[in-house]
């Protein structure tokens, strides 16, 4: 193999070689950091043969421009390569630089969005358990106002009471108490006035307080006769005050009352009662708090003689 086959060989091999190199370090660029400095290949020399025992001088090949050209490219290349990924680096520092600033700008912004946020909430709080306070206020003195009309009035029902009517002022002579359709055991009284036209018939009002405290009570009388028993009431006697009697617990009343006429007469009596404000002399009562019962008694009075006795009739 003379000189030219074997430098065309081996520049062939180089060149392969430099371009398998460039794109393995290509590739090693991107993954790494960009390196600092540069490889320079150094090219091998080659002693020229000797001619007839002269030296030659050596002669600079087409391989040995094309190599020098060739690092010299990959140098440059390199070196811009280099200046490029500093230009990024810079431009990342300095984008890196403006997001902190921007983010600690919006984080200080937000900051203050959030202070003032907490403040109004706690406004808004404050009104409202002042409202909340103002309400149980305005609650508690109406339960106040209500308690002093409680104390200062009553509405309610009335009294409880019993009112009743019984035959004659004695009991030995009485037939007993009369129902609420004015009866004695089913019976309307009868006398005879004998040879007057007239006769008296006694009878007594009973009232009884059920309660624990002290109530008064008024009474109203009406009396209605019918002196020919025709059923038309010829006379109406009416005392809407008859009495007004004052009861302490449990306590009970009786008056003693009469009635002279003859014909058929019906005596009907209504108690309306109040609890007394003042429980030692009662002047004062709960109006808002009534109740009211009535009694009736009928008797028959015929103006004849019947034996001097007293009968009773349906």
């Amino acid at each position: 193999m003379d000189i030219d086959e074997y430098l065309e060989k081996k520049k062939e091999l180089e060149k392969k070689k430099e371009v398998l190199e460039a794109k393995n370090e290509l590739e090693k660029k991107k993954s790494d950091s960009p390196r600092k400095e540069i490889e320079i290949r150094r090219r091998r020399e080659i002693t020229p043969i000797e001619d007839d025992g002269e030296p030659v001088t050596p002669k600079r090949s087409h391989h040995d421009d094309y190599h020098s050209g060739r690092s010299e490219n990959v140098k440059w290349a390199f070196l811009g390569l280099a200046f490029f990924v500093a230009i990024i680096i810079v431009g990342f520092f300095f984008m890196s630089n403006y997001i902190v600033v921007q983010t600690s700008s919006k984080s200080d912004e937000l900051s203050g969005v959030d202070e003032l946020q907490k403040k109004i909430d706690d406004l808004q709080k404050k009104i409202e358990e002042d409202t909340k306070e103002d309400s149980e206020e305005s609650y508690n003195a109406s339960e106040d106002e209500d308690s002093e009309n409680e104390t200062e009035g009553y509405s309610g029902p009335g009294p409880d009471f019993k009112i009743t009517l019984v035959d004659e002022h004695d009991d030995e002579k009485s037939y007993g108490t009369f129902d609420e359709v004015g009866k004695v055991l089913g019976k309307i009284i009868e006398l005879w006035s004998g040879a007057s036209q007239t006769a008296t018939y006694k009878y007594r009002i009973f009232i009884k307080n059920n309660e624990k405290t002290k109530i008064s009570c008024s009474i109203d009388e009406l009396i209605e006769i019918d002196s020919d028993e025709d059923g038309v009431i010829d006379s109406t006697e009416y005392d809407n005050l008859l009495n007004l009697v004052k009861l302490s617990p449990n306590e009970e009343d009786i008056s003693e009352r009469s009635v002279t006429s003859a014909g058929l007469i019906k005596g009907e009596y209504e108690a309306v009662c109040y609890f007394c404000i003042d429980q030692d002399e009662c002047k004062e009562v709960y109006e808002e708090g009534e109740s009211s019962e009535k009694a009736v008694f009928k008797v028959l009075i015929h103006a004849q003689s019947y034996s001097n006795q007293t009968n009773s009739t349906d």
